[in-house]
């Protein structure tokens, strides 16, 4: 645990060490009179092997505050380069003590060598920078204490190289004001509670947005409640980890708490400084108000209706909705126009993604934005002028042009070739519409042509064997003859019915079934109707048995969603996609060199996950991993089509299967 602690603080990661003057990756944070600095490079480039710090007054003279340069090692003289603070030393030199009993430091030819494998470690870099002491004892952190009084200091990064030399030019440089105390408001949403009948439980919800949390450098979200008396109380022994949530975060409360109540609960923001922020509003919850809500949800049922009126007509139906589009472009430009000369000189590549927004009359509202920059300030300044020479078209809303519609799209920067392309051409992340509304679909894709060439469909509706009651086969329908069974029949799930009237395999947490012929997916796009039961990790929809690949698709939170790749050693890709806990369409796809999901026919993200020469992803268990850890939920449906399907395509699908299994 402590080596892989070490090489996540050591391989993490946003641009080479190269062109960046203004790292996105280097992080200040004053308090009064000390200042904490954290860097996390999204690569390391093999002839760096350290930092200096620095700082001066604006115009001065640059000062070096570290007494040698910090290597991202951790031998006991180490410590001396990380703070200017005798008590911080002492703390990291009790730290030291634990983690080197256990893991040993390494020479730096060795560390600097695994900070070069990027690929495996590329996806760890939040946890990096959520771990600020092992940041300071890994040599990826400097604590500055006692910074006499001034205006204003900034604070610069350079790079050290091969044989100690330090480069010219630092890498980043950050300003901070003297005696500046740090502050973290987050605009969360109103909370409010209602039952959770799923789990008999209560649920606080507040609203807040994930990328509003990833803006602010949000690390974690702490839950306390104070009782009538007012004693404050963290309720959440570790944080809520906001990678997991992507429009809410919310916990589920059950029985007093042994507290008089009621009990006031508020969610605080903690940042990679472990600073906490301002507490949202208070929500009150008393259990014993609830307690009859959540333990017997709905009306009691009664055959008595003599002194009952009778039920008002019903509702005419209502119209059906149209479809909102977002805005499109109808006139693309060169890029390479735009290309800066001075970036070409230097070398420098990227694709920053641009969000631009217009009216009814298709013209810009404002300035174009942008959304993920390419790592060169000049590059992304190039795109906004290729963002602003487009033509755009409105999206619509309601078959008329909406009064603000939006569109994201990437503007590729590369010395081979150079074009702007549109969302539906950008490859890496499909931008969702940033309307409230929906994105536009290819209404000529017939979803039944597309489902009717599945290798496999499990339709909990029908190919069910039942034994006293529980499920011994289920059959696929695509005729391609896919089979699920359990020979044990404590092991068996059973077939329930959803709050729609729709039929599912039902898993309790110690049930599943192994497929005779396992799913293997080379290349195409899989479909999952059902809802996650579990409000905790490792709830597993298909899995892996026997001696077979470590390959997973789980619902990692009652917000995310995880795919693990073959071997232990291969990639792992956890992302929040929207409530699982409540009946959706997951879609995954995956082309053989990336993976994506889409949340009830809404993306969420693609990463990079490619497969294994000569192999494909095997699974072997629906709802359960080598017997060892089980599903707790419902699934109604399970299809894989051996294609990749386009956006448009698996919108259309998507809808298509939410119409067929009554998904709201």
């Amino acid at each position: 645990m402590l080596r892989r602690i070490l090489l996540l603080c050591l391989l993490s990661a946003t641009s080479t060490l190269s062109h960046a003057q203004d790292a996105d990756w280097f992080y200040l944070q004053g308090d009064k009179d000390t200042v904490k600095l954290l860097w996390a490079p999204h690569e390391w480039s093999r002839e760096v092997q350290g930092f200096n710090v620095k700082r001066r007054v604006p115009g001065g003279t640059w000062q070096t505050l570290n007494s040698r340069p910090i290597l991202p090692t951790y031998f006991p003289e180490d410590i001396e380069t990380r703070t200017n603070d005798a008590a911080l030393r002492e703390e990291l030199r009790k730290f030291h003590e634990r983690v080197a009993a256990s893991q040993p430091p390494k020479p730096l030819p060795t560390v600097l060598s695994e900070l070069t494998n990027q690929d495996k470690y590329r996806d760890t870099r939040d946890t990096v920078l959520g771990a600020y002491r092992q940041a300071l004892l890994f040599g990826f952190a400097y604590q500055d204490a006692n910074v006499p009084k001034g205006l204003h200091y900034e604070y610069a990064l350079y790079p050290v190289m091969s044989g100690g030399v330090e480069r010219d030019l630092p890498m980043a440089v950050r300003r901070w004001k003297w005696g500046s105390v740090p502050s973290l408001v987050i605009p969360f949403g109103k909370g409010t509670l209602a039952p959770n009948t799923v789990e008999s439980t209560m649920r606080i919800t507040w609203p807040v947005e994930h990328e509003v949390l990833e803006r602010n450098l949000v690390r974690h979200v702490r839950i306390y409640y104070v009782n009538p008396e007012g004693k404050k109380t963290l309720w959440t022994r570790k944080g809520i980890d906001p990678v997991k949530y992507l429009h809410h975060i919310h916990v589920d409360l059950k029985g007093g708490l042994g507290e008089p109540r009621p009990l006031l609960f508020t969610a605080v923001p903690v940042n990679y400084f472990d600073l906490e922020g301002t507490p949202t509003p208070p929500v009150s919850y008393d259990w014993d108000k609830h307690r009859d809500t959540v333990m017997n949800p709905g009306p009691a049922v009664t055959s008595d209706t003599s002194d009952k009126p009778a039920p008002p007509p019903p509702s005419p139906p209502s119209p059906p909705r149209v479809m909102s589009t977002s805005a499109r472009i109808t006139q693309m430009v060169d890029a390479n126009s735009f290309y800066p000369a001075e970036s070409r000189r230097r070398g420098e590549q990227g694709a920053p993604v641009v969000r631009a927004c217009v009216g009814p009359s298709g013209a810009l509202l404002g300035e174009p934005v942008i959304t993920e920059n390419s790592g060169f300030p000049d590059l992304d300044a190039a795109a906004i002028r290729v963002a602003k020479a487009m033509r755009y078209a409105p999206g619509r809303d309601g078959g008329v042009p909406a009064q603000e519609s939006c569109i994201k799209f990437k503007v590729k920067f590369s010395q081979s070739s150079n074009e702007a392309a549109a969302p539906s051409q950008e490859p890496s992340r499909p931008a969702p519409p940033e309307t409230s509304s929906s994105a536009s679909t290819d209404t000529a894709v017939d979803p039944s042509a597309l489902l009717g060439t599945a290798s496999l469909w499990l339709d909990a509706s029908s190919g069910i064997s039942l034994d006293q009651g529980r499920v011994a086969a289920w059959r696929d329908k695509s005729g391609n003859g896919f089979i699920a069974t359990m020979k044990d029949p404590q092991r068996r799930p059973t077939v329930e019915p959803m709050g729609n009237g729709v039929p599912a395999v039902h898993f309790d947490g110690r049930q599943s079934l192994h497929l005779e012929r396992p799913l293997e997916i080379g290349a195409g796009t899989l479909f999952i109707v059902g809802r996650n039961g579990g409000d905790f990790a490792r709830n597993i929809i298909l899995g892996p048995v026997g001696s077979n690949d470590n390959n997973q698709l789980r619902w990692e939170s009652p917000e995310a969603a995880m795919i693990v790749g073959p071997n232990h050693g291969s990639r792992i890709v956890q992302m929040p996609v929207g409530d699982t806990t409540l009946l959706h369409v997951l879609a995954v796809l995956f082309d053989g060199q990336r993976v994506g999901f889409w949340h009830n026919g809404q993306p969420s993200n693609v990463f990079v996950f490619p497969k294994p020469p000569g192999k494909a992803y095997s699974f072997n268990s629906i709802g359960s991993f080598f017997s060892q850890m089980y599903l707790t939920g419902d699934i109604a449906a399970m299809v894989y089509l051996r294609n990749t399907l386009t956006r448009s395509e698996i919108e259309v699908v998507d809808r298509h299967l939410r119409e067929l299994y009554g998904v709201r």
